[in-house]
């Protein structure tokens, strides 16, 4: 049902009407916890996405507010500061995800951590691209009969989809002492992420031709 997506012929100036290239070309895509990266309003007037729940606090939010003065941190968001957080999460990692201190150390993806799970806003985070997609099938459901209201009616009428489109996830473990929190990546004695988990690597087909080595020669045009 591609049919009820906003076009890209339609999207991209759409995009480039609110970021607009600077004089070099460049394009900047402020974070959408900011006035400057978040929804608009009919009389141009933009505020922050308020489902966000980013997991900045304390000096990395100061941080964060020196490059975007708008941005909502746990302090703005929970209306709390660090104490808040369970003792073994990593406090102020920039993602809406809450990791543990363990887990960042192993540089682990911080998707394979839980959303926010404590404070008043537990359980509450939406993507952004979600919002988007609410309004895009609802537009589409006013000018097109064959699409519906919901993403459900749409795109997401197959899902899950054949072949399966999710991503691997590492081994997850129950966090010893908080046994009724989301679970983290589990890590090795020598403090390592372990993927891929018990799912397996989700490897998929993908027809077509690829190229796995390049040889380059010396070029005959112009200086070597």
């Amino acid at each position: 049902m591609n049919g009820c997506r906003v076009l890209p012929n339609v999207l991209l100036p759409m995009i480039r009407a609110y970021f607009p290239r600077d004089e070099n070309g460049k394009a900047a895509y402020p974070p959408p916890f900011t006035s400057e990266g978040g929804p608009g309003l009919p009389d141009g007037m933009t505020y922050p996405y308020p489902l966000e729940f980013v997991n900045f606090v304390g000096e990395t939010c100061k941080a964060e507010q020196g490059k975007f003065a708008s941005a909502q941190c746990y302090e703005q968001h929970s209306n709390g500061n660090a104490t808040d957080f369970p003792e073994y999460l990593q406090p102020g990692h920039g993602s809406p995800k809450y990791c543990s201190v363990g887990a960042k150390k192993a540089d682990v993806n911080n998707d394979w951590c839980p959303y926010i799970f404590f404070g008043p806003n537990r359980g509450k985070y939406r993507h952004p691209h979600i919002a988007f997609a609410a309004v895009e099938s609802w537009l589409a459901s006013k000018v097109i009969d064959e699409c519906g209201e919901e993403w459900d009616d749409n795109d997401g009428k197959d899902y899950p989809h054949t072949p399966d489109h999710s991503i691997a996830w590492p081994k997850m473990a129950v966090v010893e002492g908080f046994e009724d929190h989301p679970m983290q990546p589990a890590l090795t004695e020598a403090g390592g992420f372990i993927w891929p988990g018990d799912e397996g690597t989700k490897r998929k087909a993908c027809k077509g031709m690829f190229s796995i080595e390049k040889y380059l020669t010396p070029t005959t045009i112009g200086t070597p």
